[in-house]
């Protein structure tokens, strides 16, 4: 059974550069190669990776869509008590700059060393925020607070959120770019297609 820390591992090889190693992903994720290797073999019996070439690598369609559609309910949250740490979800950018935080404590990821204060929401793995202090990677840490979003946020956040990931995942796999359309563009387009077909009354059956 997949678990969070399988994803997490997916996600760092998903925003890191072609020449990564299973050292070099336990390393800067603040974990051991056997759980980055126990992970990558999740991954693949998942379906959400794939092997190539002698080496695994991500199905961008599968991660995609267990992203937007799987990990709410897969991995579900609750905001905890008050504490320190780092801001995720609508609470921090990019989401922060397009959605109104109010007055309400925000969700963070419990870090000693953190500077704000808010609701403790648990991260895939308890030592991300060491992590990307450590090793800072903003892809990754972008991916995590849209993931964020959709485990807790309200329909209006989930609906930004979601929107950012598929842009966030069509610049970094640009030859998928023609499949990974949100349902809102994907209506449009089949509506566009509709009308046509209607005006011209002839030309293949549209599905």
């Amino acid at each position: 059974m997949l678990k969070p820390i399988d994803l997490l591992v997916g996600l760092k090889i998903l925003t890191s550069k072609e020449g990564w190693t299973q050292m070099g992903v336990a390393t800067e994720l603040c974990i051991s190669s056997s759980q980055v290797n126990s992970a990558i073999k999740q991954l693949l019996e998942a379906n959400l990776f794939t092997m190539r070439n002698g080496k695994p690598y991500p199905i961008f369609s599968a991660l995609r869509d267990f992203m937007i559609y799987g990990v709410p309910y897969c991995f579900p949250v609750k905001v905890g008590e008050l504490s320190v740490g780092m801001p995720t979800a609508y609470a921090a950018k990019p989401l922060s700059d397009q959605i109104s935080l109010g007055n309400d404590p925000i969700p963070i990821w419990p870090y000693a060393l953190g500077k704000s204060r808010g609701m403790v929401l648990e991260p895939l793995h308890r030592n991300l925020p060491k992590a990307l202090t450590e090793f800072p990677d903003d892809n990754l840490h972008e991916i995590l607070i849209f993931l964020d979003a959709l485990r807790i946020g309200r329909v209006r956040e989930k609906n930004i959120a979601r929107r950012l990931l598929i842009e966030k995942l069509e610049k970094m796999n640009p030859h998928h770019r023609k499949i990974n359309i949100n349902i809102r563009s994907s209506k449009r387009i089949r509506n566009e297609e509709n009308t046509e077909y209607i005006n011209k009354s002839k030309g293949a059956k549209f599905e």
